[in-house]
Formats: structure tokens, C-alpha cells, sequence
């Protein structure tokens, strides 16, 4: 298992709705993924989310894909960790 952190950036329309943070969080949850930090922030490129959480690999690559099916998610970079 890999420790990985996810930042996804949310579209500035959707980063004023309530609800978003909760709905990409509970994709992490309905596979039974802890979550070791969670970061909410907006840099000067618009709204972002930061998650750092332990996956295989084929996991997490299927919830990069999963999440960018969502309409309030522009990109989502996953990063392995040392």
C-alpha cells in the first residue's frame, strides 16, 4: 500500500455551493479510505482540495477517474509520497 496525496481543483462556481467537499470526501469513503489530512484552499489558480490517504495504485487511479466525472472537479493531480 502507497501513501498518495490528491489535489483536485474545483471550478470556482462550484467552490461557493456547499456539499462539494463532502461529495469528493465520500467517494473516499464508500471504498473504506481514511484520510490522513484534508486541505481545502484557494491559490491563485481558483479553489482547491488537497487529501493525503493510503491506496494500491489501481485504487487510486480509479478514483482519479472516478472524480474527474464529477462536474465541480477541473483537474485532479495524484502524487506518490515518499
Amino acid at each position: 500500500m502507497s501513501r498518495w496525496r490528491c489535489r483536485i481543483a474545483v471550478a470556482t462556481t462550484s467552490a461557493r455551493r456547499s456539499g462539494v467537499l463532502s461529495r469528493i470526501v465520500g467517494y473516499f469513503s464508500d471504498r473504506g479510505i481514511s484520510l490522513h489530512e484534508v486541505h481545502a484552499h484557494h491559490p491563485d489558480n481558483g479553489p482547491a482540495i488537497e487529501l493525503v490517504f493510503d491506496a494500491e495504485p489501481d485504487l487510486a487511479q480509479h478514483l482519479v477517474r472516478r472524480l474527474l466525472r464529477q462536474a465541480d472537479v477541473q483537474t485532479v493531480d495524484l502524487l506518490p509520497l515518499a
